[in-house]
């Protein structure tokens, strides 16, 4: 399911109408290469680390929760 998932690598945001219904917007973003992305020193490495790198992780995360 999680593969298949058409809103997987999106970006999505809910917008009022004017009748004040919701909708849900998703967002055309361009592909953007690390070296383009201007941050403070090492902030990008911290934010690769808690996301990216926490993924890796996934089977053993899986796994300590069966009990």
């Amino acid at each position: 399911m999680r593969k298949h998932n058409v809103y997987r690598g999106q970006v999505l945001s809910l917008e009022a109408d004017r009748y004040d219904t919701l909708r849900v917007r998703l967002h055309n973003l361009p592909h953007i290469n690390p070296e383009q992305i201007i941050l403070p020193a090492g902030l990008l490495d911290r934010i690769e680390r808690q996301t990216v790198r926490f993924a890796m992780h996934r089977e053993k995360l899986l796994a300590a929760d069966a009990t």
